[in-house]
C-alpha cells in the first residue's frame, strides 16, 4: 500500500484525489463510514462510481477550505473592529498590493 505523503496536493493545499489510488481513497473514505470498508467496496464496486464519489469528495473538499477561511477572516474582522486596529476601510492600492482586492 502506498503511503499517505506520497499524495499530490494542489497550490491551495488541497488533495488532488484524482491521484489517489482506488484503496487509499476507500480507506480515507472508510473514515466517514467508521471503518465499514465491506459496505465501501460493496457501494463503489464500478470505476464511474469511484470517480463521481472523487469529484463529489474534491468539491465537498473545496466548499469546506473556503468556509473554514470565511470563519477565519469574520473572526479577524470581529477582532480588529472590537480592538479598534481597523477603524477605516484600505486604499485599493493596498487591497491590491495584499491580494486582497476581490473584496474592494
Amino acid at each position: 500500500m502506498q503511503p499517505l505523503k506520497n499524495i499530490l496536493i494542489n497550490n491551495d493545499n488541497s488533495i488532488d484525489y484524482t491521484d489517489v489510488p482506488d484503496e487509499i481513497f476507500l480507506e480515507m473514505l472508510s473514515t466517514a463510514f467508521n471503518g465499514n470498508t465491506d459496505r465501501l467496496n460493496c457501494l463503489f464496486n464500478e470505476k464511474e462510481k469511484i470517480e463521481f464519489v472523487r469529484h463529489y469528495t474534491a468539491l465537498i473538499d473545496r466548499l469546506s477550505y473556503v468556509k473554514l477561511q470565511e470563519l477565519q477572516w469574520n473572526y479577524y474582522h470581529h477582532i480588529g473592529i472590537t480592538q479598534h486596529i481597523w477603524t477605516r476601510r484600505i486604499s485599493k492600492q493596498l487591497a491590491e498590493k495584499n491580494s486582497i482586492c476581490y473584496t474592494y
